[in-house]
């Protein structure tokens, strides 16, 4: 018994037929909005510039924290407290125990709050330890605030070095510093952070150059962070090697 072919299937296709070759399906470029950086060197310049202030400014406000540490704790170490004096007025006076308690939490908060300051800049930071920025903040604006009331009282209460015009300009670096940080961490709090990322004004006018669409608009914002850049480097150069050097080799 021969066998009977099978019948052919309704949707094969014919003998000869070849079936036609469908495109691939198209890819769709999606643009996270935020995340775009145009290409031109105008951007480029202006990243540039903007890590460069960025470092510059860390760099400096740690090497202040060194100095900081090495030169009143060191003093303190010793048990050489009359040695503040050498490098502020008023640094400790005998018998103020109220006054030099609150001398020594300024230099103690200034050392932590710049530490702090450094980390809460960091990128890699946010990315990958965004817990480690969060805890950094608070104690960041903690110590700023504190800094802040407690140098109001330093200037005021218990007497600093210079006149009304220095004790002016302190008084309004305090306030400023308390409506930034309360700024910031009431932005962080309400998940609004692209407000929380600019309480000052260099980083607004950075990020809105960033996000401009013309060109001069980046290219005036990049040569204003590279004059900044320089003024930052010069000024901290001249503490160095002026002010803060010399002082922690006299001891």
């Amino acid at each position: 018994m021969s066998a009977r072919p099978l019948p052919a299937r309704r949707d094969a296709p014919a003998a000869g037929f070849t079936a036609p070759v469908m495109p691939a399906d198209p890819v769709i470029a999606v643009t996270v909005p935020g995340s775009h950086r145009a290409p031109d060197p105008a951007a480029r310049l202006l990243r540039r510039t903007g890590t460069a202030f960025v470092v510059a400014a860390v760099t400096g406000q740690l090497a202040f924290a060194v100095y900081v540490a090495l030169y009143y704790g060191g003093r303190a170490a010793a048990g050489d407290l009359a040695g503040w004096n050498r490098a502020m007025p008023h640094g400790h006076i005998p018998g103020d125990t109220v006054g030099n308690a609150a001398m020594s939490l300024h230099l103690l908060l200034a050392v932590a709050m710049i530490a702090c300051g450094a980390v809460q800049l960091s990128p890699a930071v946010r990315r990958r330890w965004p817990r480690v920025h969060r805890l950094s903040g608070r104690v960041f604006a903690l110590a700023a605030a504190v800094l802040a009331i407690g140098g109001l009282w330093l200037v005021w209460v218990r007497g600093s070095v210079g006149g009304i015009g220095q004790h002016l300009g302190v008084s309004a670096n305090a306030l400023v510093i308390l409506a930034c940080a309360w700024f910031a961490v009431s932005r962080a709090r309400a998940r609004r952070m692209a407000e929380h990322r600019v309480p000052l004004a260099v980083c607004e006018a950075w990020l809105r150059a960033e996000r401009g669409a013309t060109t001069w608009q980046r290219r005036a914002m990049a040569a204003t962070l590279a004059l900044a850049t320089l003024i930052v480097v010069a000024g901290t150069g001249v503490l160095v090697l002026v002010r803060w050097g010399p002082l922690l080799r006299a001891g």
